[in-house]
């Protein structure tokens, strides 16, 4: 576990057990994570243990799946597939360690908790990147609710895109809008889990995606639902300044 959690309200520190009861009533959970970081999937797996030791329903929302592969995710939660055939499909579509996430996904499975992929076909996303969202069905973007990049200074400003194109001289000069669309359909996919059903849902995202001008934000033009949010403190080494309560609820480090 990290060693020091901040609450952003007040710049003060708070200890983690605290945190728990704070969060505990609410709908939903960003929990931003670094990938391949234990402490990030420490601070989950420990926010879904108090959730279901309290006796709530809850949900897993896991961007390092994407929908299309919900019938995976499916599987593993209720013991239909073997762990070693699911690392096999867990290595081709996450192209992470499955050990990294291997707490989480043990504890769903031995307690059934629903796990939902909710990010974007991911060569969609590549294509936008490089080409932007022109050739995007135009009711898949209303779908999502999708709006370009230049609507939204702030989001531009926080995650750390300018106006300009320069900054991406590797071929993918619309990464902008394929990052926003990403977020766009993760939001439409964690809304179409909270329309389901009344469970509380742990929504594990790459801390950019976490911050509330991001997936939080997106989220609420489809549902108005409370929300907090937790993320480790390097999101400042994408925003280049430090943290803040635009950003996050709780920081740790």
């Amino acid at each position: 576990m990290p060693e020091h959690f901040i609450r952003m309200d007040y710049g003060a520190s708070i200890a983690f057990e605290e945190i728990l009861k704070r969060i505990e009533n609410e709908r939903v959970i960003f929990v931003g994570e670094i990938h391949t970081q234990p402490s990030s999937h420490r601070v989950q797996l420990e926010i879904i243990k108090h959730l279901t030791a309290l006796g709530k329903e809850v949900t897993i929302a896991v961007e390092i799946f994407p929908a299309s592969q919900q019938a995976s995710l499916d599987e593993w939660v209720s013991g239909t597939i073997t762990r070693d055939d699911f690392t096999k499909v867990f290595k081709t579509t996450v192209n992470l360690p499955f050990g990294a996430y291997e707490g989480i996904f043990e504890f769903a499975r031995q307690n059934e908790i629903p796990m939902v992929g909710i990010d974007a076909v991911r060569k969609a996303i590549a294509h936008v990147s490089k080409n932007g969202t022109d050739e995007a069905p135009a009711e898949f973007l209303e779908k999502v609710k999708y709006s370009e990049c230049n609507e939204d200074p702030q989001y531009m400003y926080l995650l750390g895109f300018s106006g300009a194109r320069h900054y991406h001289q590797s071929g993918m000069p619309f990464l902008c809008e394929a990052q926003r669309l990403r977020d766009a359909v993760m939001a439409y996919n964690v809304s179409r889990v909270l329309q389901k059903n009344n469970s509380t849902v742990v929504v594990m995202v790459g801390l950019v995606h976490a911050a509330k001008v991001a997936v939080p934000n997106m989220l609420q033009q489809h549902v108005a639902v409370d929300y907090v949010v937790l993320m480790p403190e390097e999101i400042k080494t994408i925003t280049n300044k430090n943290p803040a309560l635009d950003i996050a609820d709780f920081i740790w480090y």
